[in-house]
Protein backbone atom coordinates (compact mmCIF):
# COMPACT_ATOMS: atom_id res chain seq x y z
CA UNK A 1 0.00 0.00 0.00
CA UNK A 2 1.67 3.56 -1.33
CA UNK A 3 2.19 6.28 1.43
CA UNK A 4 -0.84 8.67 -0.11
CA UNK A 5 -3.24 6.16 0.03
CA UNK A 6 -2.40 5.32 3.66
CA UNK A 7 -2.90 9.18 4.44
CA UNK A 8 -5.91 8.89 2.74
CA UNK A 9 -7.36 6.27 4.95
CA UNK A 10 -6.06 7.72 8.20
CA UNK A 11 -7.02 11.30 7.39
CA UNK A 12 -10.76 9.87 5.83
CA UNK A 13 -11.04 7.97 9.76
CA UNK A 14 -10.09 11.35 11.56
CA UNK A 15 -12.69 13.17 9.62
CA UNK A 16 -15.45 10.37 10.46
CA UNK A 17 -14.31 10.41 14.33
CA UNK A 18 -14.87 14.04 14.45
CA UNK A 19 -18.45 14.02 12.22
CA UNK A 20 -19.70 11.36 15.36
CA UNK A 21 -18.14 13.41 17.93
CA UNK A 22 -20.03 16.56 16.89
CA UNK A 23 -23.44 13.92 16.31
CA UNK A 24 -22.85 13.13 19.34
CA UNK A 25 -22.25 16.40 21.19
CA UNK A 26 -25.43 17.82 19.48
CA UNK A 27 -27.85 14.72 20.90
CA UNK A 28 -26.24 15.18 24.55
CA UNK A 29 -27.07 18.72 24.31
CA UNK A 30 -30.53 18.13 23.17
CA UNK A 31 -30.84 15.82 26.28
CA UNK A 32 -29.42 17.94 28.29
CA UNK A 33 -32.15 20.65 27.47
CA UNK A 34 -34.87 18.61 27.93
CA UNK A 35 -33.44 17.40 31.40
CA UNK A 36 -33.17 20.56 32.55
CA UNK A 37 -36.95 21.29 31.41
CA UNK A 38 -37.58 17.97 33.55
CA UNK A 39 -35.89 19.12 36.28
CA UNK A 40 -37.42 22.69 36.47
CA UNK A 41 -40.98 21.09 36.57
CA UNK A 42 -39.75 18.91 39.28
CA UNK A 43 -38.68 21.66 41.47
CA UNK A 44 -41.73 23.85 40.59
CA UNK A 45 -43.61 20.57 41.88
CA UNK A 46 -41.96 20.13 45.03
CA UNK A 47 -42.28 23.41 46.39
CA UNK A 48 -46.65 23.31 46.23
CA UNK A 49 -47.78 23.78 49.92
CA UNK A 50 -49.18 20.96 51.65
CA UNK A 51 -52.79 19.49 50.66
CA UNK A 52 -52.45 20.45 47.23
CA UNK A 53 -53.14 17.83 44.78
CA UNK A 54 -49.88 17.35 43.25
CA UNK A 55 -51.09 14.60 40.34
CA UNK A 56 -53.66 17.32 39.12
CA UNK A 57 -50.91 20.20 39.42
CA UNK A 58 -48.64 17.73 37.14
CA UNK A 59 -51.17 16.89 34.42
CA UNK A 60 -52.35 21.04 34.29
CA UNK A 61 -48.54 21.75 33.81
CA UNK A 62 -47.81 18.62 31.36
CA UNK A 63 -51.26 19.94 29.20
CA UNK A 64 -49.77 22.96 29.31
CA UNK A 65 -46.51 22.42 28.55
CA UNK A 66 -47.71 20.58 25.04
CA UNK A 67 -49.59 23.47 24.01
CA UNK A 68 -47.21 26.43 24.83
CA UNK A 69 -43.97 24.02 24.11
CA UNK A 70 -42.60 26.88 22.22
CA UNK A 71 -43.22 29.40 24.74
CA UNK A 72 -42.06 27.64 27.85
CA UNK A 73 -38.97 25.91 26.42
CA UNK A 74 -37.21 28.60 24.29
CA UNK A 75 -34.71 29.31 27.06
CA UNK A 76 -33.61 26.14 27.33
CA UNK A 77 -33.56 25.63 23.59
CA UNK A 78 -31.12 28.39 23.42
CA UNK A 79 -28.96 27.16 25.73
CA UNK A 80 -28.67 23.82 23.92
CA UNK A 81 -28.44 25.47 21.06
CA UNK A 82 -25.44 27.22 22.48
CA UNK A 83 -23.95 24.73 24.02
CA UNK A 84 -24.02 22.70 20.81
CA UNK A 85 -22.29 25.76 18.57
CA UNK A 86 -19.57 26.12 21.19
CA UNK A 87 -18.69 22.77 20.73
CA UNK A 88 -19.02 22.13 18.00
CA UNK A 89 -16.47 25.24 17.26
CA UNK A 90 -14.14 23.68 19.95
CA UNK A 91 -14.23 20.58 17.71
CA UNK A 92 -13.78 22.19 14.30
CA UNK A 93 -10.55 24.23 15.52
CA UNK A 94 -9.40 20.91 16.98
CA UNK A 95 -9.48 19.12 13.87
CA UNK A 96 -8.57 22.45 12.23
CA UNK A 97 -5.09 22.19 14.28
CA UNK A 98 -4.74 18.40 14.09
CA UNK A 99 -5.33 17.27 10.68
CA UNK A 100 -2.29 19.35 9.14
CA UNK A 101 0.03 17.79 12.05
CA UNK A 102 -1.59 14.61 12.20
CA UNK A 103 -0.51 14.68 8.04
CA UNK A 104 2.83 15.89 8.41
CA UNK A 105 3.16 13.30 11.20
CA UNK A 106 2.27 10.67 8.72
CA UNK A 107 4.48 12.07 6.26
CA UNK A 108 7.86 12.11 8.42
CA UNK A 109 6.86 8.59 9.92
CA UNK A 110 6.31 7.17 6.39
CA UNK A 111 9.04 6.39 4.09
CA UNK A 112 7.97 8.38 0.87
CA UNK A 113 8.99 5.58 -2.30
CA UNK A 114 10.46 8.48 -4.06
CA UNK A 115 13.46 10.00 -4.34
CA UNK A 116 15.62 11.47 -1.61
CA UNK A 117 16.65 10.03 1.52
CA UNK A 118 13.73 7.60 3.46
CA UNK A 119 13.32 6.12 -0.32
CA UNK A 120 14.96 4.94 -3.28
CA UNK A 121 17.80 7.37 -4.45
CA UNK A 122 19.37 7.51 -7.92
CA UNK A 123 23.16 8.14 -8.04
CA UNK A 124 23.80 10.02 -11.27
CA UNK A 125 27.24 9.49 -11.10
CA UNK A 126 28.68 6.02 -12.76
CA UNK A 127 29.75 3.15 -11.11
CA UNK A 128 32.65 3.11 -12.84
CA UNK A 129 33.78 6.89 -12.24
CA UNK A 130 32.95 5.98 -8.63
CA UNK A 131 35.44 3.37 -8.03
CA UNK A 132 37.97 5.51 -9.95
CA UNK A 133 37.66 8.30 -7.30
CA UNK A 134 38.21 5.74 -4.64
CA UNK A 135 41.19 4.52 -5.44
CA UNK A 136 42.79 7.86 -6.68
CA UNK A 137 41.67 9.71 -3.48
CA UNK A 138 41.94 7.20 -1.23
CA UNK A 139 38.18 8.12 0.30
CA UNK A 140 35.09 6.80 0.30
CA UNK A 141 32.49 8.54 -2.51
CA UNK A 142 30.13 10.60 -0.03
CA UNK A 143 26.24 10.97 -1.33
CA UNK A 144 24.45 13.68 0.91
CA UNK A 145 21.12 12.66 -0.45
CA UNK A 146 21.35 9.03 0.37
CA UNK A 147 23.43 9.84 3.64
CA UNK A 148 25.77 7.28 2.52
CA UNK A 149 29.01 6.25 1.57
CA UNK A 150 30.46 4.49 -1.46
CA UNK A 151 33.69 2.18 -0.35
CA UNK A 152 35.24 -0.44 -1.72
CA UNK A 153 35.11 -4.14 -0.91
CA UNK A 154 38.01 -6.24 -2.35
CA UNK A 155 36.87 -8.30 -4.31
CA UNK A 156 40.16 -9.33 -6.12
CA UNK A 157 40.83 -10.67 -2.35
CA UNK A 158 40.29 -14.86 -2.27
CA UNK A 159 40.27 -14.87 1.39
CA UNK A 160 38.37 -11.82 2.14
CA UNK A 161 35.27 -13.18 -0.31
CA UNK A 162 35.61 -16.26 1.60
CA UNK A 163 35.26 -14.77 5.13
CA UNK A 164 32.71 -12.64 3.84
CA UNK A 165 30.44 -15.47 2.54
CA UNK A 166 30.76 -17.15 5.96
CA UNK A 167 29.34 -14.10 7.49
CA UNK A 168 25.66 -14.41 7.91
CA UNK A 169 25.65 -10.77 8.48
CA UNK A 170 27.00 -9.94 4.97
CA UNK A 171 24.50 -13.57 3.59
CA UNK A 172 21.35 -13.35 5.00
CA UNK A 173 20.78 -10.01 2.28
CA UNK A 174 21.26 -11.21 -0.45
CA UNK A 175 21.50 -7.95 -2.37
CA UNK A 176 24.30 -6.87 0.14
CA UNK A 177 27.00 -9.65 -0.58
CA UNK A 178 26.34 -9.72 -4.27
CA UNK A 179 27.15 -5.74 -3.66
CA UNK A 180 30.40 -6.93 -1.85
CA UNK A 181 31.66 -9.73 -4.10
CA UNK A 182 30.44 -8.87 -7.53
CA UNK A 183 30.06 -5.21 -7.71
CA UNK A 184 33.09 -4.91 -4.87
CA UNK A 185 31.52 -1.85 -3.13
CA UNK A 186 29.28 -1.55 0.19
CA UNK A 187 27.09 1.52 0.58
CA UNK A 188 27.28 2.38 4.36
CA UNK A 189 24.94 4.50 6.37
CA UNK A 190 26.80 7.34 7.71
CA UNK A 191 25.34 6.96 11.23
CA UNK A 192 26.97 5.56 14.37
CA UNK A 193 25.38 2.84 15.32
CA UNK A 194 26.49 3.42 19.24
CA UNK A 195 24.51 6.53 19.19
CA UNK A 196 23.83 8.11 15.87
CA UNK A 197 26.55 10.94 15.26
CA UNK A 198 27.42 10.50 11.82
CA UNK A 199 30.72 8.94 11.07
CA UNK A 200 33.81 11.06 9.41
CA UNK A 201 36.50 9.12 7.20
CA UNK A 202 39.61 9.80 8.66
CA UNK A 203 42.47 9.99 5.90
CA UNK A 204 45.44 9.20 8.19
CA UNK A 205 43.97 6.02 9.67
CA UNK A 206 41.93 5.19 6.41
CA UNK A 207 39.37 4.26 9.06
CA UNK A 208 36.17 5.82 10.04
CA UNK A 209 36.51 7.32 13.33
CA UNK A 210 33.01 8.41 15.50
CA UNK A 211 34.13 11.78 16.93
CA UNK A 212 31.19 11.99 19.51
CA UNK A 213 32.35 8.31 21.38
CA UNK A 214 35.60 7.14 19.53
CA UNK A 215 33.83 3.87 17.54
CA UNK A 216 36.01 2.94 15.38
CA UNK A 217 35.06 1.00 11.56
CA UNK A 218 37.60 0.02 8.86
CA UNK A 219 37.52 1.25 5.45
CA UNK A 220 33.80 -1.66 5.05
CA UNK A 221 32.74 -0.31 7.76
CA UNK A 222 33.15 -3.00 10.27
CA UNK A 223 33.90 -2.23 13.81
CA UNK A 224 37.26 -2.46 15.31
CA UNK A 225 37.19 -0.26 18.54
CA UNK A 226 34.89 1.86 20.88
CA UNK A 227 31.81 1.01 22.71
CA UNK A 228 29.45 0.83 19.34
CA UNK A 229 27.05 -2.42 19.41
CA UNK A 230 28.02 -3.56 15.90
CA UNK A 231 29.93 -2.42 12.79
CA UNK A 232 28.15 0.17 10.40
CA UNK A 233 24.67 -0.06 9.00
CA UNK A 234 24.35 -0.76 4.99
CA UNK A 235 21.93 -0.07 2.68
CA UNK A 236 21.31 -2.81 -0.37
CA UNK A 237 21.60 -1.12 -4.02
CA UNK A 238 21.20 -2.17 -7.38
CA UNK A 239 22.98 -1.49 -10.55
CA UNK A 240 21.27 0.12 -13.38
CA UNK A 241 22.52 1.02 -16.44
CA UNK A 242 25.55 1.17 -14.87
CA UNK A 243 24.32 3.62 -11.58
CA UNK A 244 23.49 2.69 -8.18
CA UNK A 245 20.26 2.83 -7.40
CA UNK A 246 20.50 2.80 -3.43
CA UNK A 247 17.64 1.82 -1.26
CA UNK A 248 17.33 3.85 1.96
CA UNK A 249 13.79 2.61 3.21
CA UNK A 250 14.77 2.41 7.27
CA UNK A 251 13.00 -0.04 7.43
CA UNK A 252 15.01 -1.44 5.19
CA UNK A 253 18.65 -1.07 6.56
CA UNK A 254 20.59 -3.92 7.20
CA UNK A 255 22.72 -4.15 10.33
CA UNK A 256 25.65 -4.27 10.64
CA UNK A 257 28.11 -7.08 11.19
CA UNK A 258 28.74 -7.77 14.67
CA UNK A 259 32.11 -7.28 16.91
CA UNK A 260 34.65 -9.75 15.26
CA UNK A 261 33.99 -9.51 12.30
CA UNK A 262 37.02 -8.28 10.16
CA UNK A 263 36.95 -9.47 6.49
CA UNK A 264 39.81 -8.12 5.14
CA UNK A 265 42.03 -7.75 8.20
CA UNK A 266 43.11 -4.11 7.51
CA UNK A 267 44.48 -2.19 10.12
CA UNK A 268 45.11 1.54 10.81
CA UNK A 269 47.54 2.59 8.09
CA UNK A 270 48.27 5.89 10.25
CA UNK A 271 47.50 7.73 12.98
CA UNK A 272 43.80 7.92 14.32
CA UNK A 273 42.11 11.11 14.14
CA UNK A 274 39.93 10.16 17.34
Amino acid sequence: MSQSTIIVFALAAVLLCAAASVLLLGRNAARAGAMDVNESAENELAELPDGVDRDAVEQSALSARVVTREQVDEEAIGISRRKFMNRSIYALLGLGFGLPFLSSLLAFLIPSGKGGFGGIVNVTTPLTDIIAQITSQKKPFYIPEARAYIVQYPNDNAAAIESAEKTPAYTESQKIIDGMVKEGVVALYQKCPHLGCRVPWCETSQWFECPCHGSKYNRVGEKTGGPAPRGMDRFSFDVVDGKLVINTNLSEVVSGPPIGTNTTRQGAEGPVCV
